[in-house]
């Protein structure tokens, strides 16, 4: 799973009030998962330091970072002061780079992520320029996969404009109804969310669209057959490939000298052991 990455990279502590946020592909925190995060790193300390970006110094000569990552464990450290304890320092790695790429490559990885808000980063990162190729390298993720998350959040818009929730929904199953036309989509999606939302009931409808309409589903690419091909055993005259070699000099009047001639008898001989060893086995 790609995590920030921290090699090379400076490690030391700093103030809570150094730390900037500027936005963060998380929308939601949950309060009560803050308390039990700041009770866990009161008794065992922060396993993983926040990573953050220099951002300048502030009007009184301080340094400034940006945050890019850790905003639960900033706001337990936050929570921790306030009931307190003294937990204003916090340990942060200063790494550089996109702060967009930064906080995507932490966050789109976990588990607690939204669907909407992976949706949302990535369309946000295709925004901003970079080509889906790019994004699925700088995330590790297979190419298709880029692919559903932008299908499945335009579906998703597309319902949400038509007063359909689509709550609960997977990306993968919304992506598999990107086909259908906007006209239709809605009621596609609303068909599938009652069946129960799920990828299998998101093809069904599908199939059903493609069956009424009369359009034949994609036929996957056939891969090409492989022949096995069982190569015979070649089988070569060494006596007449030397024989060869010497008619060739003869016939280019090539004078040898003793010395030549001496080379020419060895590498003779290593050829016929070479290739007999070749035949026996």
């Amino acid at each position: 799973m790609p995590k920030l990455p921290t090699s090379n990279q400076l490690t030391m502590k700093i103030s809570l009030g150094q730390i900037i946020e500027t936005g963060n592909v998380r929308q939601e925190y949950d309060t009560e998962e803050i308390k039990l995060l700041a009770d866990s790193i009161y008794k065992y300390g922060l396993i993983n330091p926040i990573s953050v970006k220099a951002y300048g110094e502030d009007e009184n000569g301080i340094k400034m970072y940006e945050l890019i990552a850790g905003h639960r464990r900033v706001r337990a450290h936050r929570y921790l002061c306030d009931i307190g304890q003294d937990y204003s320092q916090i340990t942060a790695c200063i790494v550089k780079g996109d702060k967009d790429i930064l906080q995507l490559i932490e966050n789109i990885q976990r588990e607690d992520l939204s669907q909407v808000d992976k949706e949302t980063a990535i369309k946000a990162l295709v925004a901003s320029g970079m080509s889906q190729q790019q994004i699925a390298e700088e995330l590790s993720k297979p190419l298709g996969w880029i692919h559903d998350q932008l299908a499945g959040a335009e579906v998703r818009e597309n319902a949400k404009a038509a007063g359909i929730d689509t709550t609960g929904m997977s990306t993968k199953a919304l992506s598999q109804l990107a086909s259908i036309p906007g006209a239709k989509l809605p009621e596609a999606v609303k068909k599938a969310k009652e069946n129960g939302g799920t990828v299998k009931a998101a093809t069904a409808v599908l199939n059903d669209y493609r069956a009424e309409n009369g359009i034949s589903a994609p036929k996957n690419k056939k891969k090409p057959e492989v022949k096995e091909y069982s190569a015979e055993p070649i089988l070569i005259d060494i006596q007449n490939v030397i024989s060869e070699i010497q008619d060739y000099q003869h016939r280019q009047n090539l004078k040898l000298d003793s010395h030549d001639n001496s080379l020419l008898n060895n590498i003779c001989g290593d050829l016929i052991s070479l290739f007999e060893a070749y035949q026996h086995n």
